[in-house]
């Protein structure tokens, strides 16, 4: 026996007044929409509590499954599980999906029939931990972009790696003396000389990153 996937709860009651005006809820998913088209994104999956609640106002309560609302150019849809029922269509500012528990993979099933046609999907991080992380990646063969972290770290790397190379020959060369812990002139002129020289590698956006790399998945043509 094949089990639905997905539910709709729409028009299971009235919709719920919203916790702020109309007006405010549309300003919101609105400067999100401003965000995608500055970064030429699709559309937004967020993944936590407050921004779910922030752009959407459904605040749920997990249970041990997962929660999502996909902001696109037109439309925010909120994701839920079977368990609430048709509580989240009437709390959220939009649409919403309900997926079912009677497979594993049905909360990435109600992501994939919001995201078709999707090149670039901005991805929330706030509530997305390594192992949902691998099994977004797989479901929709997701290349991920370069983030600020990896930035920072090949940052720090620059900084030992050039640090090292100017530092190398005179620490090797004769005459070898005791270190004695202390900082001398020729050592801050290193320093100061690696700094500048990693520097000027990295002059376009705070940490070397592109403003249209960040958080920014490429879906792949099929």
């Amino acid at each position: 026996m094949i089990r639905d996937q997905l539910q709709s709860y729409e028009s299971n009651g009235e919709k719920c007044v919203p916790t702020f005006s109309p007006g405010e809820m549309s300003r919101r998913q609105g400067m999100m929409r401003n965000h995608l088209s500055e970064h030429e994104i699709d559309a937004a999956l967020l993944t936590s509590y407050h921004n779910i609640n922030y752009f959407g106002d459904f605040l749920y309560c997990q249970f041990g499954r997962r929660y999502g609302l996909v902001i696109d150019h037109t439309k925010a849809t909120s994701i839920s599980a079977g368990i609430d029922g048709g509580q989240p269509w009437r709390r959220t500012f939009g649409e919403n999906i309900t997926y079912t528990d009677w497979s594993k993979d049905n909360y990435f099933h109600a992501i994939r029939s919001l995201i078709k046609g999707v090149r670039r999907l901005g991805i929330e991080f706030d509530d997305v931990n390594v192992e949902l992380m691998q099994l977004l990646q797989s479901e929709y063969d997701l290349l991920l972009k370069r983030m600020a972290e990896f930035y920072d770290a090949k940052k720090a790397v620059l900084v030992a790696d050039q640090g090292g190379v100017l530092a190398m020959p005179d620490a090797v060369a004769p005459p070898f003396g005791r270190w004695t812990g202390k900082p001398t002139s020729s050592t801050t002129s290193l320093r100061n000389r690696s700094i500048r020289k990693v520097s000027r590698k990295f002059t376009t956006q705070p940490c070397g990153l592109s403003r249209k790399s960040a958080l920014n998945f490429s879906i792949p043509k099929r």
